[in-house]
């Protein structure tokens, strides 16, 4: 080829085994000219192979794992929906502060798909740390909501006010605390990832009143109907995992 001529006429070498064996040794040389430097690089190169192979492979795990992560986020949903059906029936106002088993399968369901899609080195312990963490979560919340309604019966409206407010402020924090765990694990993600993960975890719940009043749900469109329905749970999912579809893996490199 003309550009392959050009460097061993540069470089000054016969046509041997001892020539530049790409252009960009050529270029690193510096014997390549204005022209031959201008001239695009050939098609078979490696580093473009290598670039053009990564750019695919990135596309393909980007499509699995947002498929991957849609279809966990509406099993945790229809998985507390069929539970809340099966035990106490749409009508019944007895669903409220009961233990479910959805909470843990949902929890072990999204924690293995957390690590099958970060693939770290220390899956027992990174999936370990998330139930721990979303077990903590639910209890907390759990508490915090129940002192929350007590409060709001008590003597003083300024303190009560406070409790109430102070509830979003909590839930804001929860997707960066996870964000915390997954880079204590070697998960590298944009922080304003999750800043963006934090804004729509909590857009989740108007989002899924919008959501309850568009198809006109049974029962009405408020907070507490976009819990019972379970509108709101495969919301929360994916806007828990949307920072992880763009972690860096481990094993993602050009070389």
């Amino acid at each position: 080829m003309r550009w392959q001529a050009l460097a061993r006429h540069r470089c000054r070498q016969p046509d041997s085994d001892q020539r530049p064996k790409s252009i960009l040794t050529a270029l690193d040389s510096g014997v390549a000219g204005a022209r031959l430097r201008l001239a695009p690089l050939p098609p078979h190169s490696t580093t473009l192979s290598r670039v053009r192979n990564f750019c695919a492979c990135s596309n393909i795990l980007m499509k699995r794992s947002l498929t991957s992560l849609i279809l966990v986020a509406l099993l945790c949903g229809l998985l507390w929906r069929a539970e809340l059906e099966l035990r106490w029936g749409w009508t019944s106002l007895n669903w409220a502060w009961k233990v479910y088993a959805a909470f843990p399968l949902s929890m072990a369901s999204f924690a293995a798909w957390v690590v099958l899609i970060t693939r770290v080195r220390e899956r027992a312990k990174f999936a370990a740390a998330q139930m721990a963490f979303f077990i903590l979560a639910l209890v907390f919340f759990w508490c915090y909501l129940r002192y929350a309604v007590a409060a709001l019966m008590g003597p003083f409206p300024a303190f009560n006010f406070l409790v109430v407010w102070m509830l979003p402020v909590f839930w804001v924090f929860l997707p960066l605390s996870f964000g915390w765990i997954c880079r204590l694990f070697g998960v590298r993600v944009h922080f304003g990832l999750h800043l963006v993960s934090s804004a729509l975890f909590t857009a989740s719940w108007p989002l899924a009143v919008c959501l309850l009043d568009l198809v006109d749900h049974r029962g009405g469109a408020d907070l507490i109907h976009a819990l019972k329905s379970g509108f709101v749970i495969p919301l929360l999912v994916l806007s828990l995992g949307f920072p992880l579809l763009f972690a860096k893996r481990a094993d993602e490199s050009l070389a």
